[in-house]
């Protein structure tokens, strides 16, 4: 509909199924409302109309607008996500990345964008093998689980402290040798998942997440926990299998709301006396291994 001097455009235009439109070279001055119910509209030239303004908020899926020779009053809210989607594609599209590194950035743009346009409060990139994450997934501040396992990220952006609510991540099975400091400034976590990594320490400062009540360390490289481990005093459920610690941790015996424990496939060869009594557990239940042999036994018999 590009050059037909059009001054207004017919209502029943938001009755069909665009995905692109140009009406540039015209003489629009305002919009119908019905332009904002295209759902599938993603590019839109309004370019070179006079003193055009646009008050109804536009398509969250508007990725393209074309407003050159023109006076357009564009809200806040759509230069923000112009950029977002600037960066996404900056990120899916980087050249320096294998062609199946790319693939999975365009899966994983797919889904972020979704979940942004949809507010959803869950967002799952499991399993596409990531080796990086871009900056704008901290954009989705509403989400309160977030699962990044089975990819191979060995660092987080720095943004990601922008989600504050987010109550359950999962950063199991990737290549993280320590923990990404960021995740100490996400203390809403009550579930934070790092199985299957390379860990082979804590730092003290896993004690800022006092609201954690179940954390899988299970198929690491720990030796020993922090003594500032006692602070997650709302920990139930605990597993450290599949590590390497050879002296029983202490620490744990402090955790009085503990109900689960699996320490199995360690180098413990005995349980200490302050872990004796464990009728003082709330349904606790310990399962370990003297050796790494497969064969066990439950502290409960």
């Amino acid at each position: 509909m590009d050059g037909l001097g059009l001054s207004s455009l017919p209502g029943q235009i938001g009755d069909l199924e665009l995905t692109s439109l140009s009406l540039s070279n015209n003489q629009l001055d305002s919009l119908p409302p019905e332009i904002w119910e295209l759902d599938a509209l993603t590019n839109l030239d309004l370019s070179r109309n006079s003193q055009l303004k646009i008050s109804p908020p536009l398509l969250d899926k508007l990725s393209q607008l074309e407003a050159g020779g023109c006076s357009v009053e564009l809200p806040d809210h759509f230069l923000e996500h112009r950029a977002f989607l600037t960066g996404l594609r900056s990120w899916a599209e980087d050249t320096a990345a294998s062609e199946g590194e790319r693939r999975a950035r365009v899966v994983a743009m797919e889904r972020i964008i979704e979940a942004k346009s949809s507010r959803s409060t869950s967002l799952s990139l499991d399993g596409l093998g990531l080796s990086s994450l871009p900056v704008q997934i901290c954009d989705l501040t509403e989400l309160t689980s977030l699962n990044l396992s089975r990819n191979r990220i060995n660092i987080l952006p720095a943004e990601i402290r922008r989600l504050t609510v987010l109550e359950n991540l999962d950063l199991s099975a990737n290549q993280l040798n320590i923990i990404p400091p960021e995740i100490w400034d996400l203390t809403t976590l009550t579930r934070l998942g790092l199985a299957a990594n390379q860990l082979d320490r804590l730092p003290a400062e896993i004690a800022k997440l006092t609201a954690l009540k179940s954390l899988n360390l299970y198929s690491n490289l720990l030796t020993i926990l922090p003594a500032e481990f006692v602070s997650l005093t709302a920990l139930t459920e605990l597993s450290l299998g599949s590590n390497q610690l050879e002296i029983f941790p202490l620490e744990i015996t402090k955790l009085n709301a503990l109900e689960s424990l699996f320490l199995g496939f360690n180098r413990l060869s005995t349980i200490p006396s302050e872990f004796s009594d464990i009728r003082r557990f709330n349904k606790f239940r310990s399962f370990w291994q003297p050796t790494r042999h497969i064969s066990g036994r439950n502290c409960e018999d």
